[in-house]
């Protein structure tokens, strides 16, 4: 067995040379993160323009949304608003075959209002 006898100047440095490289990896480490969570989308939501789907069907109207991650809803154009609970969509599924065809008469917020991932669109759908 070797023992080896380190001076206390000769210990400072080696510690030294530890702390470097320890914060030169726990910064490499960050880094990745950062690159790796901007790359997945993991950062701030960028808010964007919402598309205008205004004579649409609802399904081109829902293929559209689902572009911009933003949830719907839609009602009847002249239905009452107790109707829209009847008919709450989410950008999740698809619009059944009695509805799919109908064309969106008005959008709630306008074409051009800047959303985030998660914001509610009311769609109005003609009869």
């Amino acid at each position: 067995m070797t023992v080896v006898y380190v001076t206390s100047a000769e210990q400072t440095t080696v510690e030294d040379a530890m702390t470097r490289k320890i914060h030169r990896l726990a910064i490499t480490a960050i880094i990745c993160a950062c690159a790796l969570l901007s790359s997945c989308g993991g950062g701030a939501d960028e808010p964007r323009a919402l598309p205008n789907v205004t004579g649409m069907t609802l399904t081109q109207a829902e293929r559209r949304l689902q572009s911009t991650n933003v949830s719907w809803v839609f009602n009847e154009e002249e239905g009452p608003a107790a109707k829209l609970f009847e008919t709450v969509r989410e950008s999740s599924g698809s619009a059944n075959t009695a509805l799919a065809n109908r064309r969106v008469a008005a959008q709630d917020p306008k074409p051009g209002y800047k959303v985030t991932s998660g914001d509610v669109v009311l769609l109005r759908l003609r009869r």
